[in-house]
């Protein structure tokens, strides 16, 4: 798909976060999401669609449900990766 590209500052509240799609047909979008040492995604609303984060490190999964907002934020060292899954409302 595409390259990887920064996340805009209106979603990036601190710090670097760059994202690379990996497959997208119009209902899913899956890609990868590199938040780099102290960065954060700003508090955001999911109108649209819902959305799971899994760390790929960790195995943890974050999940926002359509309609909810959520935040992410690396306050530590090392470099997360998260694999990013979105589905669109139908």
């Amino acid at each position: 798909m595409n390259d990887w590209t920064d996340l805009p500052e209106s979603v990036v509240e601190k710090g670097e976060v760059i994202s690379k799609t990996l497959f997208s047909d119009g209902t899913y979008t899956f890609g990868r999401l590199i938040v780099l040492p102290h960065s954060k995604i700003r508090l955001h609303k999911h109108e649209t669609d819902c959305e799971w984060y899994i760390n790929e490190s960790t195995g943890e999964v974050f999940h926002c449900p359509q309609g909810q907002s959520h935040e992410f934020e690396n306050n530590t060292d090392h470099v997360v990766c998260l694999l990013s899954i979105k589905k669109k409302a139908l």
